[in-house]
């Protein structure tokens, strides 16, 4: 038998030697996977929720029961004469001693709307002093002006706002909030608002808007050509409400009539706590012939050729 052809030059094989590496490093890829599959299996076993607990306070929140609100407990009191007092410093007595409603009211036929109660004095008190009175029930407080005298009797209003019975006359002259079609259901003319108004045309689009928000009165007057006027608030025609003094009532925001509320001369705006100082001259359609705006005072000089002044702080004369 023939033997193989062997070549001298050819190099034995060699031989493989035994991997003694372990099998994670063999097989890399699966460290990978095997961590997220640890990961997953203590997720499951904890839930899986990362989200924050819910603090004790919050919990508390939302489990505690709303709390009852308090109630007004009601007694018989004595009603003490405050007649010739001040109308603040009675208001504020008769709430200390228990009262729940206290109105202060003009005492004069000319049924003003008191504002700063300290401005008047005390001429009759409704229910009279003397008598016992439940606590939730309202004392009227007839007053008048410090610089005027009490009223003779049959004078003063009624507790509901109208005159005596006696004068046989209707006095609610008082325009109720609403909107109100010009010339059927309000005449055209000045007019006195408590709030807001707005005149609107036959689209109710605002012609012509103004605001007061604290003590004092807008005016406005209504032009035939006006579709609607819209009051928030109460409003008075002016012959119902002729004179209304800003500086003698305090007021701290509003529009006058120059010649009638204001006299012409020079005035000094002041700025009341964060708010600016404000003045404006004003023609009868509203439109600002002169105005200053300033975070301390402002001075202006209202001219008798002016139809309205308006401001916003505390307003004083200085000439």
């Amino acid at each position: 038998m023939s033997q193989p052809l062997i070549n001298p030059n050819q190099k034995p094989p060699k031989e493989k030697k035994a991997d003694s590496r372990h099998w994670y490093q063999k097989k890399r890829w699966m460290l990978p996977i095997g961590f997220f599959v640890l990961f997953s299996i203590i997720s499951a076993i904890t839930g899986g929720d990362d989200s924050p607990e819910s603090s004790p306070t919050a919990t508390a929140a939302a489990t505690s029961e709303p709390t009852e609100e308090d109630v007004i407990e009601v007694v018989s009191l004595m009603i003490p004469d405050l007649v010739g007092q001040n109308s603040q410093d009675a208001s504020d007595g008769l709430v200390a001693l228990g009262f729940v409603e206290v109105n202060v009211q003009d005492s004069s036929r000319e049924e003003r709307i008191p504002f700063l109660y300290s401005n008047w004095f005390v001429c009759e008190m409704r229910p009279a002093s003397g008598q016992v009175l439940d606590s939730d029930k309202t004392i009227v407080l007839l007053s008048v002006k410090n610089s005027e005298s009490c009223p003779g009797p049959g004078s003063a209003t009624n507790e509901s706002g109208g005159s005596d019975a006696s004068l046989g006359e209707d006095s609610s002259d008082e325009i109720s909030a609403g909107t109100y079609v010009v010339g059927s259901e309000i005449e055209p003319g000045f007019y006195r608002s408590s709030r807001y108004w707005s005149r609107l045309d036959a689209n109710q689009d605002i012609i012509d808007n103004d605001l007061v928000s604290g003590d004092g009165w807008s005016l406005v007057e209504i032009n035939s050509s006006d579709k609607y006027i819209k009051f928030s608030g109460v409003a008075y025609a002016l012959e119902d409400m002729p004179v209304l003094d800003p500086i003698a009532e305090g007021f701290t925001q509003g529009s006058y009539l120059v010649g009638v509320d204001i006299q012409p001369g020079t005035y000094r705006v002041n700025a009341q706590g964060s708010s600016n100082a404000y003045g404006a001259r004003l023609t009868c359609d509203r439109d600002i012939l002169n105005n200053e705006l300033n975070s301390g005072s402002v001075i202006l000089t209202v001219k008798s050729s002016d139809c309205m002044f308006k401001f916003t702080g505390i307003l004083e004369k200085l000439d």
